[in-house]
């Protein structure tokens, strides 16, 4: 039954052409296939020879740019060679010689200048009594009174004729060598008589003998303090002294400046409000930055807003390049609302950092970074300059140290050059020792981490760099042993403590050796005491939790 179905099934006309035509379109599409094998093989030996023949061309234009690079190269070098192997040009003749006068010589032509006595000729010592080192004179030797006469005239006179030697009668037969021996023996006649007076002025000193003349003593050694010579070390000391100075102008003009803008808007019931305002957001943000990143965040965010809205306010103005180191320019109004402000958040900034930072250095980072972000928001600059003198002023007032400011703690002045806080303003009395360490302590962290903020990935500026933070480890390091005090100990602790891998990073090898003096070197020369102690610490916990050994 199957078998005569599956007869039928082929013997249907249907079937047969459904079989056909399924062959059909079997072998089309293995046609189409095999033509799609033969394109795209085409295609690629195509692709293939375009390459070369590209490759090709390319080399010959550089075979050919090569070649002419070497032509141009042998030129020059043959035109180099021509020039270094040129004879120079002939000297043309010398000029003939002018006959001689032959009238007398004519008498010497008096100058405007008053006549000085003619310097006696006398026969040159023997070369081996004076000598270029005896003609030298101690410096005493110089400060002694003028002689009566008056000092000889190196003025371009008429030289005084003289009546000619025997020996010298040929030479004045050439007029040219007459003028030239003539000026040679008016130079050296001046030379021996200028040191002749000399000689005799020692001689004549009262109380003093009068030996041969001898070499100048040896000069004193050079003293030196750390490596450094005196001399540097006292033009560094003016140095830090004048900029001090200027920054302590900075920060008077700035209490002036506050006074001004309090005084303005007391008048305006409505701007006092809003000044005060302002200050209590700034202070109450300020106080709430903690470790939490996030909430910081939004406190920096806030200040940030609260600066922008007050540069808006227009009245009253105040000249913002008074409180600049280098001004952009030499006069720049502002809002005094805005200055104002950022005075105040400056003097947040270092009351924090002495309160808190103090007691534990980790709390110095977050205020260093919100310092950093202020400062360097672009709509906060002064035609792209950062006002962070405004903050540094107040630093140079609390912590003069790290600017290479001494004194003696043992004194009342030099606890004030120190930067020690007075219990009252003005009653020369001052704050406990341990008080005052804590608070070096913080301003010590908060000025690390200030400085060395890392910008690589910011599009932003960084305020305030990180060579500020190596200048100020530099002049505590470099303080002469006998002017090192506990601050510069404390100050230095506070600058170290939490920041020593990141100031590894910023200097690598020479960070490396300046921590060798500041934890090996600088502590042999310090005060004994606790502080010392605990910057001594440094080194153990360096190496039980960064693994870094200084040896």
């Amino acid at each position: 039954m199957d078998q005569t179905k599956e007869r039928g099934k082929q013997d249907d006309p249907s079937s047969f052409f459904e079989d056909m035509f399924t062959r059909l379109c079997i072998d089309e599409q293995r046609t189409f296939a095999t033509e799609l094998d033969v394109l795209d093989r085409r295609s690629s030996k195509l692709h293939h020879e375009l390459l070369e023949a590209s490759r090709k061309a390319h080399e010959q234009v550089y075979r050919a740019a090569e070649a002419e690079r070497i032509r141009a190269e042998e030129l020059e070098r043959r035109e180099r060679l021509q020039r270094i192997t040129k004879p120079p040009d002939p000297l043309p003749p010398p000029p003939a010689p002018p006959s001689p006068p032959a009238h007398p010589a004519p008498a010497p032509v008096q100058t405007p200048f008053p006549a000085t006595p003619a310097p006696s000729v006398t026969p040159a010592p023997p070369a081996s009594s004076v000598t270029s080192a005896s003609l030298q004179f101690a410096p005493s030797n110089l400060t002694t009174a003028a002689p009566a006469q008056q000092p000889l005239s190196f003025s371009r006179a008429a030289p005084v004729p003289a009546k000619p030697s025997p020996s010298s009668e040929k030479a004045f037969q050439d007029p040219v060598k007459t003028q030239q021996a003539s000026e040679q023996v008016s130079l050296s006649q001046h030379a021996l008589s200028s040191d002749r007076q000399r000689i005799e002025q020692n001689q004549n000193l009262p109380g003093k003998k009068s030996p041969a003349l001898s070499a100048p003593p040896a000069e004193p050694p050079k003293i030196q303090v750390n490596g450094i010579s005196r001399t540097t070390t006292d033009r560094r000391v003016r140095s830090a002294e004048s900029t001090h100075e200027q920054f302590l102008d900075i920060h008077q003009r700035l209490k002036e400046m506050r006074r001004s803008v309090v005084s303005y808007c007391k008048q305006n019931p409505q701007a006092k409000g809003k000044l005060g305002d302002m200050r209590r957001d700034i202070n109450t943000r300020v106080g709430q930055l903690s470790t939490d990143k996030a909430a910081n965040k939004k406190a920096i965010e806030r200040i940030q807003m609260t600066l922008t809205e007050a540069r808006r306010i227009q009245e009253p103005k105040v000249d913002m390049a008074k409180f600049l180191i280098t001004p952009p320019k030499p006069m720049m109004l502002e809002s005094g609302v805005f200055a104002y402000l950022l005075s105040i958040l400056s003097k947040k900034i270092i009351a924090q950092l002495a309160e808190e930072a103090g007691r534990d250095t980790k709390r110095a980072e977050p205020i260093g970074t919100m310092a950093a972000t202020v400062f360097s928001t672009d709509s906060l600059k002064l035609e792209g300059q950062p006002l962070v003198d405004i903050l540094v002023a107040k630093y140079h007032v609390v912590c003069p140290v790290l600017f290479g400011i001494r004194g003696n703690e043992e004194t009342k002045n030099g606890r004030r050059r120190l930067g020690w806080l007075e219990e009252d303003k003005g009653s020369g009395r001052y704050i406990s020792e341990n008080a005052h360490n804590d608070r070096m302590t913080g301003l010590g962290a908060g000025y690390a981490s200030l400085s060395l903020r890392d910008f690589s990935k910011s599009t932003r500026r960084n305020p305030y760099p990180s060579y500020h933070f190596w200048r100020a480890l530099s002049r505590i390091l470099n303080t002469p042993p006998r002017e090192i005090t506990t601050t510069h100990v404390v100050i230095l602790r506070g600058m170290l403590e939490n920041y020593i891998p990141r100031f590894i990073r910023f200097y690598g090898h020479p960070g490396y050796v300046a921590l060798r003096k500041a934890l090996n070197e600088f502590p042999a020369h310090a005060p004994q005491g606790p502080a010392l102690s605990s910057l001594k610490v440094l080194k153990d916990i360096l190496k039980r939790d960064e693994h870094l050994t200084i040896t």
